[in-house]
């Protein structure tokens, strides 16, 4: 079990995100995050924490991207004069590199599905 100095590092290293701001938040030095992270025990949690955070992030990503693209098409089919054209392009750009970035993550799970199926054939 983690000391409460090395819990409250580990928190504070999570939540800034940055050995830097850790180390300054915490008092304490760069040896000593260093120390830290090199301990089996730290690096597992960190990892653990890390990870569920970026569960988290995702989770509230997908539970709002819906609503960003559907204010972007809102954005691209204004009336003229409503919204300028440097705001409609940066809609219709981000639109079309959200299509292009979904359609190449749905290509990639769909040859992963084929993969995996192999692999089962072929025990």
């Amino acid at each position: 079990m983690l000391s409460p100095k090395k819990m409250k590092v580990l928190e504070t290293l999570v939540t800034c995100g940055t050995k830097k701001e850790t180390i300054e938040k915490c008092g304490i030095a760069p040896a000593t995050l260093d120390k830290y992270l090199r301990d089996p025990e730290f690096a597992s949690l960190f990892q653990e924490l890390r990870i569920e955070g970026l569960k988290e992030n995702y989770r509230f990503v997908q539970a709002n991207v819906r609503d960003a693209i559907d204010r972007l098409v809102e954005m691209v089919n204004a009336e003229t004069g409503d919204i300028s054209d440097t705001v409609r392009l940066n809609a219709i750009n981000s639109l079309l590199q959200y299509s292009f970035k979904i359609t190449e993550q749905m290509d990639i799970l769909e040859r992963l599905e084929i993969l995996e199926g192999k692999v089962k054939e072929n025990g």
